[in-house]
């Protein structure tokens, strides 16, 4: 009997203002050919359709409403917790702004199940012009390890298309709420590896993630010091390093980047006070960090 009609695979989409995309991000997971699969989307307070289209169209899927913006990592742990609780083999994490083709859920079982030392995989990442995505590009290309021509191994794949197995789950846990939006997913590939497992790319499968759909985004210099500050904290918050190693990172960093100047220094400077100022909370995330099963209950 073929795999996936055997495995229990659940989808966890979190969205917020996604009307643009989430008809066709959730059509093409609803007919993905898997026998025993569950869709759960919990929506982070959107003000557009979104909510409206998927009550109209997929009542196959389970809608949570929190009734307010838990952010990436909250809300994601809120899908995670209830596929675990309904005994998910492996759980799908997807961004709204994306969608997977009909061969992908197959290809991922068939490597999860040669390779179980793989904790997460990820697709292939094309944009929505069926190209290579500019920003898998940069750590793919980067980082791949091509030993088998089925996954490559790499340390960090962005959590817009992770296929989890539960065994990692219960290992390592939830996202960590030292993160609200962007860096929670490093820092999780991080805890990924401190656990024993890896991280990989299905090469034989692909899914598309829509970033041009989105508006461009300026770089003030407020959100520059937030670019930094969350760069900052995902070296503090990494465990496979000493805290002070890490902190000494930061700093050299830091006189680096003033030393470079082109303007950078009240950027630099506020990042890295920034940081410094979570460093009560770092340590409260490494600890929990290193316990099986962290930041979850299911």
């Amino acid at each position: 009997m073929d795999l996936e009609q055997t495995t229990k695979v659940v989808t966890v989409i979190v969205t917020y203002n996604g009307a643009e995309w989430i008809e066709k991000c959730l059509s093409s997971v609803v007919e993905a050919p898997v026998v025993d699969h569950k869709i759960l989307v919990i929506d982070n307070g959107s003000q557009d359709a979104t909510v409206t289209l998927i009550q109209n169209h997929f009542a196959q899927v389970q809608l949570l409403l929190p009734g307010e913006n838990l952010g990436f990592g909250k809300a994601n742990n809120m899908g995670i917790e209830i596929a675990m609780s309904q005994g998910a083999d492996y759980i799908f994490l997807l961004n709204q702004d994306a969608w997977i083709n009909t061969d992908t859920f197959p290809e991922l079982i068939r490597c999860v199940e040669k390779y179980p030392e793989f904790g997460i995989l990820s697709p292939i990442q094309l944009n929505a012009d069926g190209n290579l995505d500019n920003q898998f590009r940069k750590y793919y290309k980067a980082e791949s390890n091509t030993q088998n021509q089925q996954v490559d191994e790499i340390k960090f794949v962005n959590a817009s298309g992770w296929f989890m197995t539960a065994a990692c789950i219960e290992r390592v846990g939830g996202f960590s709420p030292l993160f609200f939006h962007y860096g929670e997913d490093a820092d999780y590939c991080n805890r990924v590896r401190y656990h024993g497992f890896k991280i990989g790319v299905a090469t034989k499968c692909s899914y598309i993630h829509d970033r041009g759909g989105r508006a461009a985004v300026v770089l003030t210099t407020e959100k520059q010091i937030q670019q930094m500050f969350v760069a900052n904290l995902v070296r503090l918050a990494n465990i496979n390093r000493g805290l002070w190693l890490n902190t000494s990172l930061n700093f050299w960093r830091m006189s680096m980047n003033r030393l470079e100047g082109k303007g950078r220094t009240q950027v630099v400077t506020q990042a890295y006070a920034k940081s410094l100022k979570k460093l009560k909370e770092v340590v409260s995330h490494r600890k929990a960090a290193k316990q099986k099963g962290a930041f979850i209950s299911y």
